[in-house]
């Protein structure tokens, strides 16, 4: 019997839980076209990536109109939203619970589940933790993790058990065969040199300021090595200001060779480009940016917080570092790009994990299954 789906997201934003919300609703369409699915935005377009894979997407998309901070009037808009649409399925992602808590209450939906996207202590704060245990205690709405680390938060948090999906991505085998070479022409980037990339929101979350850290150390023993950076500061500006800060305090030797790029739609092509992908996160959950880069083989360093230990095996498909240690992080960076045999078995390894546990079809195949139990 054909199914009615809202997938709930705060905005269209770069984000990894925006962009799950969004190509789960193209997987789900894609599996089922007799399924109806709606995406529900809080705050109005913005052009973007989500938006453009949104508009892709086959989904309804419906905007809410939130104003910037405490808007007490979205909860009622979403309460007439959500009476309108009648859903069999109400899945929430990041804030999108909150203000769809209201409407879940006072309606007579079937499923009402919410994905944890990051460690449950940095998903909330403050009294909106209080909101989400209200939600998953008294009104039935089913906590999904994204891995055993994420779960693991949930229970320490809300004393309850979640259901794990992992999250998943679709790959370009088009992109996938094209040579690193040719894409780098095609970009000006240089032909000879070792690039690192990272990508991901500018933010406190990701640290990227300990990343440039690590890549000044290992630029005094090479001069060959380039920095990209990708991602926007989809906030204030404030830590993007502080990055430029250090970045004009630099050696000219790393300064010329570090670039931020802002925020790009052709990350499959810069990942092949690049020799190995680094997160230099605080915390996390399971960051889509790091399943891109297994899934286009490039080799992967990443500090080992949140899920991501529950996706890479230090040693087999990645490398592992402690969060804050600069001096770790450039000595893994190295370690890759210093051998291209070693760097081979890591990207090898880690594409074929992602082909059997982190394809799309399978997240989407998993979430189906929970609809309809």
């Amino acid at each position: 019997m054909p199914m009615n789906i809202v997938q709930v997201i705060p905005s269209f934003n770069v984000g990894g839980g925006e962009l799950l919300a969004v190509r789960l609703c193209a997987e789900i369409k894609n599996q089922r076209p007799d399924y109806k699915v709606t995406l529900i935005s809080l705050y109005d377009p913005i052009p973007s990536i989500v938006y453009d894979e949104a508009l892709a997407s086959d989904a309804q998309i419906v905007t809410l109109g939130k104003k910037k901070g405490f808007d007490p009037f979205t909860p009622l808009r979403m309460l007439k939203t959500l009476r309108a649409i009648k859903p069999d399925v109400i899945h929430t992602h990041l804030a999108g619970l909150r203000y769809t808590l209201l409407a879940g209450v006072l309606g007579n939906y079937s499923l009402k589940v919410h994905t944890v996207h990051n460690l449950a202590t940095h998903e909330t704060f403050g009294f909106l933790k209080n909101v989400h245990r209200v939600a998953f205690k008294f009104f039935s709405w089913i906590p999904v993790s994204l891995s055993k680390e994420v779960q693991d938060s949930v229970r320490d948090m809300y004393c309850l058990e979640s259901v794990i999906v992992n999250n998943g991505i679709k790959t370009n085998s088009e992109i996938i065969n094209k040579s690193k070479e040719d894409i780098r022409k095609h970009y000006g980037l240089p032909l000879n040199s070792k690039i690192i990339i990272t990508i991901g929101r500018l933010c406190t979350q990701k640290n990227q300021l300990l990343l440039i850290e690590s890549f000044n150390k290992v630029c005094k023993n090479a001069e060959n090595y380039t920095l990209l950076i990708v991602g926007e500061d989809n906030l204030n500006g404030s830590y993007k200001n502080k990055i430029d800060k250090i970045i004009s305090e630099l050696p000219d030797i790393t300064r010329e060779n570090l670039h931020l790029l802002g925020p790009r739609k052709d990350i499959p092509e810069l990942l092949i480009a690049s020799d190995v992908f680094v997160l230099s996160s605080d915390w996390e959950g399971v960051p889509l940016t790091l399943l891109e880069a297994m899934g286009y083989g490039t080799p992967v360093v990443c500090t080992s917080v949140g899920g991501i230990p529950d996706v890479i095996e230090h040693g087999f498909d990645g490398l592992l570092v402690s969060k804050g240690d600069s001096k770790s992080l450039g000595n893994a960076i190295i370690e890759v790009l210093s051998n291209n045999s070693f760097a081979s078995s890591l990207a090898h390894n880690a594409r074929k994990k992602f082909s059997q546990l982190y394809s799309i079809e399978m997240t989407a195949e998993k979430y189906l299954q929970l609809y309809n139990a």
